[in-house]
């Protein structure tokens, strides 16, 4: 098993220990006398439980995004960038090399924000500028990028109500990391249709 795995079950466990913990304190305190004592620990358990299905995401993603860059990543030693998703996990730099941890020209991670429009313009340069298409591969590949930027938007939009909605600070929190994170992917998208077109 790698080393992020392990890190990422071992804190799932413990959530799934915790939450049992937690229920059998739960079923002890159901008389009335106790009411307030049990909502408070009650309210500690669906943390938990939320936390622990969390941790399974990010477990899942991880194995997912592993599968990823194994298949579609750079294929051999010699032609890995710095910045390239399959030396950045096996450095441990990332768990989960998607957008955010795409390496600006300043040096650093583009992480939660959109990066200004000359850092997005000279990052799009930089990894797009020896692309060549054929006309019918071109226009293929637009027709997708052009129902991921529908499916994106909805996503913004979807992400935008459970933000508003959300009243847990974790919830809330992911909710407006991923609605930040679907709004670098549009950026993103509509350049390459730009670039493309």
């Amino acid at each position: 098993m790698i080393p992020v795995e392990e890190s990422i079950r071992e804190v799932e466990n413990l959530e799934k220990k915790a939450e049992k913990e937690y229920k059998a304190i739960l079923k002890k305190l159901k008389d009335p006398q106790y009411a307030d004592f049990r909502v408070l620990l009650l309210r500690m358990a669906i943390d938990t439980a939320l936390h622990k299905y969390l941790a399974e995401a990010m477990r899942k993603a991880y194995n997912e995004a592993i599968k990823m860059v194994e298949e579609f990543g750079y294929s051999g030693e010699v032609e890995l960038p710095e910045d390239a998703p399959k030396r950045q996990i096996k450095k441990g730099i990332v768990i989960i090399p998607g957008l955010p941890s795409s390496i600006l020209p300043s040096g650093e991670f583009m992480g939660g924000r959109i990066p200004p429009e000359e850092a997005l313009e000279e990052l799009l340069s930089l990894k797009l500028e020896n692309i060549i298409l054929p006309p019918e591969k071109r226009k293929e590949i637009l027709k997708i990028i052009d129902e991921i930027l529908k499916l994106e938007k909805k996503m913004v939009e979807g992400y935008s109500l459970l933000e508003k909605k959300a009243v847990h600070p974790l919830l809330k929190a992911i909710a407006a990391e991923s609605r930040n994170n679907e709004e670098q992917h549009i950026h993103v998208l509509q350049k390459i249709k730009e670039r493309m077109g």
